[in-house]
């Protein structure tokens, strides 16, 4: 593989670098409207996930299908957090990758103008 075809390579790995930072930033943005915020942040991972909490130990949801779903619903909040954390950390990573291909595709090119 040739300076050229790998400089393609690495261009199409910045552009799925920066989806992914686009991405990161968009939650970033999410989470500081105050829709959001009440919404999700504080309705749902809050909220919600408090109730649930308090919502198993009642003596009425003992049985094992009531306590299956809300297990259910507390496993759904935490991967929604997960998602959303995974996705702002494959943001950072993506950020130093933009850095280090432009480094890469720079160093190269100047070794074909050597």
């Amino acid at each position: 593989m040739n300076n050229e075809d790998e400089i393609n390579t690495i261009e199409i790995s910045v552009e799925q670098a920066k989806k992914d930072v686009a991405t990161m930033k968009a939650i970033h943005n999410l989470g500081s409207h105050p829709d959001f915020v009440n919404v999700v942040i504080k309705g749902y991972f809050e909220t919600e996930a408090h109730r649930l909490v308090m919502l198993k130990a009642e003596p009425a949801m003992q049985s094992d299908e009531m306590q299956k779903s809300i297990i259910k619903s507390m496993d759904a909040i935490g991967s929604f957090r997960q998602y959303m954390i995974a996705r702002i950390h494959e943001g950072r990573m993506a950020e130093k990758a933009i850095i280090d291909s432009q480094e890469t595709i720079d160093s190269m090119r100047e070794e074909d103008m050597e």
